[in-house]
C-alpha cells in the first residue's frame, strides 16, 4: 500500500511538471510564427504544442495547457483582449480533443476511411490555397507591442517558399497511412480524426463569435471575423497534423529502441493512450 501510494504521488508530480512545461512551451512558442501575406495565412507555433498536449495527455491537461498557455501568450504579446478567448475557446477545444481521442469505442471501417478522406482533403485544400507561396518565418523579439509590433520593428523575419504540391503530398501520405491502419486492422484512428475535426469546428466558430461580439462590443475592436475563418481552420488542421507527426516520430523512436533491446511494440497509430 505504501509503495502504491508513493508511486501515485510520483505520477502526480510528473503530471504537474509535464503540464507546467507544456504550458510554458505554448506561451514561448507563440512568439514564433509563419505568415503568408498574399493569402493572409498564419501559423502560430504554439498551436501544434497545445494540440500535442491535448492528444497525448488527455482532456484536463489539454484544457489547462490551451487556456493558460495562450492566455499568457496573449498577455506578453500585447493582445490582452484575447485572453478571455484563450480561457474559454482554447480550453474547450483542448478538453474535447483530449476526451474524444482517448475513446476506444469501435467504429465501422467505411466511416473511419471517410473521416480520413475528409481530413486529408480539407488539409490539402487549406494548405494549397492558404499556406502555399512566399511566406515569412518570424519571431517576436519585442513584447507587449500588440498590433504595433510591425511598425516598431519588433519582429525578426526571413522569407521562405512553400509550394502547393507539398500539401498534396502530405495529404496523400496521411490518407494512405490512415487507410493502411484501417484496412490491416492494426489500429483505428477514427476518434483521433474526429477529435481534430471537432476541435477545428470549435475554434473556428468560437473565434468567429468572439470577434463578432465580445471584441466589437466590449473592446470596440473591429477585425474581419469572416476572413479569419479560413485562417483559424487552416491553422488548427495544419497544427494538429504537425502534433500527430510529433507523436508518431516519438512512437517510431520507441520502436527502434525496443527492437534494439529485443522487445516488441505495436505499430504507431494516431491514437494515443492517455
Amino acid at each position: 500500500m505504501v509503495g502504491n501510494k508513493h508511486l501515485s504521488e510520483i505520477k502526480k508530480i510528473k503530471k504537474i511538471v509535464a503540464t507546467s512545461i507544456l504550458t510554458l512551451l505554448v506561451c514561448l512558442a507563440s512568439r514564433l510564427f509563419i505568415c503568408f501575406p498574399e493569402t493572409k495565412g498564419l501559423l502560430n507555433m504554439g498551436e501544434p504544442i497545445f494540440l500535442f498536449a491535448a492528444l497525448l495527455m488527455g482532456p484536463s491537461i489539454g484544457a489547462f495547457v490551451g487556456g493558460a498557455g495562450f492566455a499568457l501568450a496573449y498577455l506578453i504579446l500585447g493582445y490582452p483582449y484575447y485572453i478571455v478567448s484563450a480561457l474559454t475557446i482554447k480550453s474547450i477545444a483542448g478538453f474535447v480533443i483530449g476526451n474524444l481521442n482517448k475513446r476506444r469505442i469501435p467504429m465501422k471501417k467505411n466511416f473511419s476511411l471517410t473521416l480520413g478522406l475528409l481530413l486529408t482533403l480539407v488539409l490539402g485544400l487549406m494548405g494549397g490555397t492558404i499556406y502555399s507561396g512566399v511566406a515569412y518565418l518570424g519571431y517576436v523579439k519585442t513584447l507587449y507591442l500588440g498590433e504595433r509590433v510591425l511598425e516598431q520593428g519588433g519582429l525578426i523575419t526571413c522569407s521562405i517558399y512553400i509550394p502547393s504540391w507539398f500539401w498534396i503530398a502530405v495529404s496523400l501520405v496521411m490518407f494512405f497511412y490512415i487507410s493502411f491502419l484501417e484496412l490491416k486492422k492494426k489500429k483505428s484512428c477514427a476518434w483521433t480524426i474526429l477529435s481534430v475535426l471537432s476541435a477545428t469546428l470549435i475554434m473556428v466558430l468560437g473565434y468567429w463569435i468572439y470577434e463578432m461580439t465580445i471584441l466589437h462590443d466590449l473592446f470596440d475592436i473591429k477585425v474581419d471575423a469572416v476572413a479569419n475563418i479560413g485562417t483559424n481552420a487552416g491553422q488548427t488542421l495544419v497544427s494538429a497534423n504537425m502534433s500527430l507527426l510529433f507523436i508518431k516520430i516519438g512512437h517510431f523512436g520507441r520502436l527502434i529502441v525496443a527492437k534494439s533491446k529485443g522487445k516488441k511494440l505495436t505499430l504507431p497509430s494516431f491514437s494515443v493512450k492517455t
